[in-house]
């Protein structure tokens, strides 16, 4: 076997030997080689003691502004010194290093512009590090924005302009004419209708038709005048509708009359009966006529048979009369119990004479709405 190392550490040599087993004899051939072999043996570096030289002076700062570093160096006797042979430390320069400027990140977006239709939004970033000392500025757009959709705005319904209006019903005694419009836009998405109607009808030509005057067919003729001999004979006609409000008068005489032919008398003597009571009036007012008889008692007379005078010559009474009423007008809310609508009608035929007054008045509401508010 090899020798221990005669050293614990450093270097050093062992050795390790051998014998002769048989001794060489007779003539035999010795043995070859050597009887002891060394060989070199290496441990650890024995430990030498350290020792360092003087701190050298601290070296420039590393930057030339702002905030750097200096380090200082020592030399030591023996490369195994386990201690640091620099050191280093903080040091700022005179000057400060320009900043410069640096965006932070974005913001969120900002609420639409508009709570329907097309508006825009935007967001913002902050400058995370103002530029300084001539330091340069940020690049870019401190804000941005973009178009957004909100939902769709309501449409409120729009009326377009009237029409004209039509014609009069009627040239006089109260017609109607209207006038229409159409809607140009139609409530959309939730906007409102539109309020009133397509549709306007007032009166018109409201003052009092002209009633022309008429006769009543003649009645018949009343008796020869004569009871013998030549006489004459008469038959009137009355007025049956008086002319008012401009109508045109009746034309024409209210009574006629002709001649009429009997036997001759042959100097009879006329013997005359009483008058009979004058007969009812054709009228109750506005002028007509009434007649009275007799009859001849004894012979052939000569005169009339027959008397007519005018009656009731007095203005007839005129009742007032209403026209239709019109249509419904628009309700005043689309609130159940907070609206009304009216309706009117004018007067057809105005009271005169002492006649009849309309009854009832020329408008008239009820109570409307369609939906129920809040109150």
């Amino acid at each position: 076997e090899w020798s221990a190392c005669p050293v614990t550490c450093g270097r050093s040599n062992q050795t390790h030997t051998r014998h002769v087993a048989v001794e060489a004899a007779n003539g035999g051939a010795l043995c070859e080689g050597e009887a002891v072999e060394a060989q070199n043996c290496a441990l650890d570096d024995c430990p030498t003691e350290c020792y360092w030289g003087e701190w050298g002076e601290w070296s420039a700062c590393s930057v030339s502004c702002g905030a750097g570093q200096q380090v200082q160096y020592r030399n030591s006797s023996a490369p195994e010194c386990d201690f640091n042979s620099s050191q280093v430390r903080s040091c700022t320069a005179e000057t400060n290093c320009p900043v410069h400027c640096q965006y932070g990140d974005w913001q969120e977006w900002s609420s639409c512009s508009v709570s329907c239709g097309i508006g825009t939004r935007s967001q913002d970033r902050p400058e995370a590090t103002p530029a300084a000392y001539g330091g340069l500025p940020c690049t870019g757009n401190a804000s941005q924005s973009e178009v957004c959709v909100a939902q769709h705005c309501p449409v409120d319904c729009q009326w377009g302009s009237w029409e004209g209006w039509s014609s009069c019903t009627k040239t006089c005694g109260s017609g109607e004419h209207t006038k229409r419009r159409a809607k140009v836009v139609e409530a959309a998405y939730g906007g409102q209708e539109c309020d009133g109607n397509a549709s306007s009808t007032v009166g018109c030509n409201e003052q009092a038709c002209p009633v022309d005057c008429s006769w009543s067919a003649w009645q018949e003729w009343t008796n020869c005048s004569a009871a013998c001999g030549g006489g004459t004979r008469s038959h009137i006609r009355v007025k049956e509708t008086l002319a008012v409000n401009g109508g045109a008068e009746c034309v024409g005489p209210s009574s006629e009359y002709e001649a009429c032919y009997l036997p001759s008398c042959n100097n009879h003597e006329c013997t005359w009966d009483a008058w009979q009571e004058w007969g009812n009036c054709t009228v109750t007012c506005g002028g007509g006529q009434q007649a009275r008889y007799r009859e001849t008692l004894t012979g052939i007379c000569n005169g009339s048979s027959s008397q007519v005078q005018t009656c009731n010559d007095q203005i007839c009474p005129i009742d007032c009369s209403w026209n239709d009423w019109r249509e419904w007008g628009a309700c005043t809310s689309w609130c159940i119990g907070q609206g009304t609508q009216s309706r009117t009608r004018t007067v057809r035929t105005a009271s005169a004479h002492g006649g009849e007054e309309c009854v009832g008045q020329p408008e008239e509401s009820i109570e409307c709405g369609m939906f129920m508010c809040a109150v």
